[in-house]
């Protein structure tokens, strides 16, 4: 029998991609070095895929011919694909079921554009009807797979490596099989390969040197745990008729019902706390980001006005430097204009995954304009050209206002890469109270506050 590789349109297919690889690969792996020499930052991984634009990214025709390899030696008949771009690895993987009689590929692309192009490669090479091509955040895409997944496959961006393993390995079978490209030296990467590697993951896993190298994973647990089904999410028809329908005490009940704290939470020993409340925080922070949390550095910020009302909303944590913690935005926004009139401020972190919450409360301060134009540059062109459109939180009329301002600041930044935003400013958060809160299904939650006294970090238990 002869592989569906050795077939003339597969072999056509992927001599025409990988040259088209070989060219543009290359050129768009230096413009974001280019970029990161120039700022001297590491661009964040939204950052570099938009720099990479429709370049392929492709692997290797020796990692395709390994994940073939790997495919029809694992005999699966079920495959989940992150990242599939101009689809030269899922044309492998395919070709592997095409050799064992049959199976399917799920796989996924956020780009419009690398989907419709790898829909088009898929039906030149005739491999088109194993797969199905879901277009979007794979975060959202990847929500409802089938159980038994023989092969995950990671191609993406780094830092959802860890979150979209999360999301599918309830559905993997008992002997499944995980590849991981690590395409470049990056944190995101370490960690996932730290979280595959822990002996609690139940895989046993090795890199191997092809490439950038090939995180092979293969699955030793035999029981797959409790797996929970997502359904399909509700229209906005029937979200409003049930909104219409539902009384008080139907809400009520409702409430009540919804469970918490579902699952085992980690201990949280307090008397092994370290002395200064940083590095308790970046622990918890690894593991939120480990354990697959949705957006870990997502916090609420609260400030309040000059009548001490209080006002909140949720931002990212830029960083952690020296015990303070980092956020941005304009000074002229509803924040910045709260905060220049009274500097103080807290900010929340809710890890539900893990039932921890970190409280926050401290002066803000202003970073200086070199930080915040290191800050502004580093971030994505689109929110750029948001920042530089301004008029934050201001009443907008006609939404065709926002498009134009949108599309003017846009040309700008596109013209001069080195624009930045007036009123951008990086704020520090320099704390003196911070609560760390560990929940417990009992209700018998753990909590330890630090407090800043005289320069010295003290703690305190507190009660439930």
């Amino acid at each position: 029998m002869t592989s569906a590789l050795a077939s003339p349109r597969v072999r056509a297919v992927l001599q025409r991609l990988h040259d088209k690889a070989d060219r543009e690969d290359r050129a768009a792996k230096e413009r974001v070095r280019a970029q990161e020499r120039e700022l001297g930052v590491r661009l964040a991984p939204a950052q570099r895929y938009e720099l990479y634009g429709d370049a392929p990214l492709a692997i290797s025709r020796e990692v395709g011919a390994l994940y073939h390899l790997l495919i029809t030696g694992q005999r699966a008949r079920s495959v989940v694909e992150f990242g599939m771009s101009h689809g030269i690895s899922t044309i492998y993987l395919a070709a592997a079921l095409a050799d064992l009689g049959g199976g399917w590929i799920i796989t996924t692309e956020i780009l419009p554009g690398k989907a419709d192009a790898a829909r088009q490669n898929l039906m030149e090479a005739g491999l088109s009807d194993l797969v199905e091509i879901r277009v979007g955040d794979a975060l959202q895409t990847l929500k409802s797979v089938p159980d038994e997944i023989d092969v995950l496959v990671l191609d993406g961006r780094n830092d959802q490596y860890v979150p979209v393993f999360g999301l599918v390995q309830p559905r993997l079978s008992a002997s499944a099989v995980v590849l991981a490209d690590l395409g470049r030296d990056d944190p995101d990467l370490q960690y996932y390969q730290e979280y595959v590697r822990d002996p609690a993951s139940g895989l046993v896993s090795i890199e191997l040197p092809l490439d950038a190298g090939i995180e092979v994973s293969v699955r030793i647990a035999a029981d797959t745990g409790a797996r929970q089904r997502t359904a399909d999410p509700p229209t906005a028809s029937m979200q409003s008729g049930r909104a219409a329908a539902a009384g008080p005490d139907d809400v009520r009940d409702r409430l009540r019902a919804l469970r918490v704290f579902a699952g085992e939470m980690p201990s949280f020993e307090t008397d092994r706390a370290p002395a200064h409340p940083a590095e308790l925080f970046l622990e918890w922070l690894l593991a939120a980001i480990d354990v697959g949390v949705r957006e870990p550095h997502a916090m609420t910020l609260s400030t309040v006005d000059q009548a001490g009302r209080p006002t909140s909303r949720v931002l990212i944590l830029k960083g952690l430097l020296d015990g303070q913690w980092q956020f941005a935005s304009s000074a002229t926004s509803r924040k910045g204009r709260e905060l220049a009139a009274n500097p103080w401020a807290a900010i929340n972190f809710y890890w539900s995954e893990l039932g921890r919450q970190v409280r926050i409360r401290g002066r803000v301060t202003d970073a200086g304009p070199a930080a915040s134009a290191r800050d502004f540059l580093a971030r994505p062109v689109g929110s750029r050209a948001e920042a530089l459109a301004g008029r934050q939180s201001d009443v907008l009329t006609h939404p065709q206002d926002l498009d134009d301002a949108l599309a003017e600041a846009r040309s700008r930044v596109e013209a001069d890469r080195k624009l930045v935003a007036e009123h951008w400013t990086l704020y520090h958060l320099i704390p003196d109270e911070i609560e760390f809160w560990q929940a417990d299904p009992e209700r018998r939650h753990t909590r330890l506050r630090y407090v800043l006294q005289d320069s010295r970090w003290t703690q305190q238990a507190l009660w439930p």
